[in-house]
């Protein structure tokens, strides 16, 4: 209950359709269960976000809201080559937004 606390505030906060709020939280769940041994299927969860972060500000907002910012910042130190290419692409696209900028720059 506690970890979807930040998921409906972002889906509130973004006011995101419910097809595209359903498709984020699919991949969140992704990105947060899959280990070491999932990494493919994490990097496919991070291109979709990726894909959802360009299409607006609130997408952007809502995404990193939701928590994906430290897996994301952990597979561009940990991964293969893949793995930190997606990483890296996705934060870039995330750190559009300004409050976002402040809070990648945190996670390290």
């Amino acid at each position: 209950e506690a970890e979807a606390q930040p998921l409906r505030r972002a889906e509130a906060t973004a006011a995101l359709c419910p097809k595209d709020a359903e498709l984020m939280r699919r991949m969140v769940d992704q990105v947060k269960t899959s280990g070491g041994f999932r990494r493919d299927a994490q990097c496919g969860a991070f291109g979709k976000l990726r894909e959802l972060a360009r299409q607006s500000d609130a997408h952007r907002v809502a995404i990193v809201n939701a928590g994906v910012v430290d897996p994301l910042v952990h597979l561009l130190r940990t991964g293969n080559m893949k793995g930190k290419t997606e990483a890296a692409w996705a934060l870039e696209t995330l750190a559009m937004n300004d409050n976002n900028r402040v809070v990648i720059a945190n996670a390290g």
